[in-house]
């Protein structure tokens, strides 16, 4: 595609219908920028504006913390398909966070999630690359209780330190819950 330079400004602009396409331009060298304009907004592209980090951590934990919640309740319902699809989706909002407190980073496409934590580590977490791979993996397979229990511990930490402590201050004793949960 060929765009003018308006164009390429309003294309996939943050909260646009083509916004999924940021992480595209994530790690893109202009070849040609005779104004550094080029390099500037495909830079700029590739990440969360800065305003807007805030806000998009905040509602994308909120959701992540949910659907671990509702993961749990089904484990505790006996309704492993329930824990498995809630677990599942609980995957993509902790990935948009934990890419996002790291300079507001965009969660990438999956086929390069395992080539993007190796190459660039996401150095706030507690754990490299492969445990974050083999703990997604135990989720997508199981919703492991146990797994899903020490991501959640470990992004309260993480994300308490990053001043978002109110977003599991609002959860009270399901918070609680989530963390102590035993199944029987």
């Amino acid at each position: 595609m060929v765009y003018s330079l308006l164009e390429f400004k309003e294309f996939a602009s943050w909260g646009s219908p083509e916004w999924f396409y940021r992480y595209s331009f994530t790690h893109v060298k202009v070849l040609i920028d005779k104004n550094m304009e080029i390099q500037k907004l495909v830079n700029d592209k590739g990440r969360i504006p800065e305003i807007h980090v805030n806000k998009f951590v905040k509602g994308s934990l909120d959701g992540y913390i949910n659907f671990v919640y509702r993961s749990l309740k089904g484990m505790r319902d006996n309704d492993l398909l329930a824990a498995r699809l809630e677990a599942a989706y609980s995957i993509p909002l902790f990935f948009d966070v934990i890419f996002a407190i790291h300079n507001g980073r965009l969660r990438p496409y999956y086929k390069y999630l395992a080539w993007e934590l190796e190459n660039f580590p996401l150095t706030k977490l507690s754990i490299d690359a492969k445990q974050i791979v083999e703990s997604i993996r135990k989720i997508l397979d199981t919703a492991d209780l146990r797994t899903q229990q020490d991501l959640l511990i470990m992004m309260e930490l993480v994300l308490r330190k990053e001043g978002h402590g109110e977003v599991f201050d609002e959860w009270g004793d399901d918070l609680i819950w989530m963390k102590t949960f035993k199944l029987d």
